[in-house]
């Protein structure tokens, strides 16, 4: 588990660094400010949760899906430059075996930003947890100095959801001999 959180939110103008498209539309928090199992998904990396407002989650970057788990709504998506995705709903979610997920891809398949990855019955999920929280975490955060969150409400592919903010580059030493 991570010891110090590189989330930072901010205001707009002062985010800097790679533009994330929000894959879903709600409210944004802080996995921090959640009780229970939030513990368990910053071990995994980095990110931030959204309280689910809308019916669809799209893809926030364009890549290849690696992993999914329909059952509760987990896809792993990567970029080409190897930077990895998970998008999940709850742990919990899992006993009801998907209810109101409907998967619209399959792992190898390449995506494009905003394309749509899961359409939702929310009102159905809302039956058996409520308020539906979707995780959206980076996994690799090494090359990152900071995870800039400059909303705290989004609206699906139309705002950009965070900005990573590189660790800036230390000049190699050329060693004489």
């Amino acid at each position: 588990m991570l010891l110090h959180s590189i989330v930072n939110f901010t205001t707009p103008d002062l985010a800097k660094g790679i533009k994330i498209t929000a894959p879903a539309t709600g409210k944004v928090l802080n996995i921090a400010e959640l009780d229970g199992e939030q513990s368990a998904y910053l071990s995994c990396g980095e990110g931030i949760v959204i309280k689910m407002e809308g019916h669809q989650v799209n893809s926030p970057i364009s890549g290849t899906v690696i992993d999914i788990v329909p059952s509760h709504g987990k896809i792993i998506i990567q970029a080409k430059n190897k930077l990895r995705f998970l998008l999940q709903f709850p742990f919990e979610y899992t006993k009801f075996h998907g209810i109101g997920i409907q998967n619209l891809t399959s792992i190898g398949q390449t995506v494009g930003i905003n394309q749509p990855l899961l359409h939702l019955d929310l009102f159905r999920m809302n039956q058996y947890i409520k308020p539906v929280y979707l995780y959206f975490i980076l996994l690799d955060v090494t090359a990152f100095k900071s995870i800039e969150v400059f909303h705290k409400h989004v609206q699906i592919g139309t705002d950009p959801i965070f900005s990573l903010v590189p660790k800036p580059v230390t000049p190699k030493t050329i060693k004489k001999t």
